[in-house]
């Protein structure tokens, strides 16, 4: 891991995410591990609609994953 790079937790705005158990996580690991954590909170439910890694990132794995199977599909070859 490195550490001179933040962690980027996202998470749900909603007030039952927002625990003091999670804050004393995250300080727990900037004190004791020396990691930076940095905790972005989305508006209550819109995270479906913002939520960068759903909308950048796993959107384009899953149409490329989709991609694969067809491929192997229309080869006749076993995805196991």
């Amino acid at each position: 891991m490195d550490d001179t790079k933040p962690i980027v937790l996202t998470m749900d705005g909603h007030s039952t995410h927002e625990t003091a158990e999670l804050i004393c996580a995250a300080h727990n690991l900037q004190d004791t591990e020396g990691v930076k954590v940095d905790v972005i909170c989305f508006p209550s439910k819109t995270t479906h609609k913002c939520q960068p890694l759903n909308v950048l990132i796993f959107s384009a794995i899953e149409r490329q994953w989709q991609a694969v199977c067809k491929s192997y599909l229309r080869q006749h070859m076993d995805m196991n």
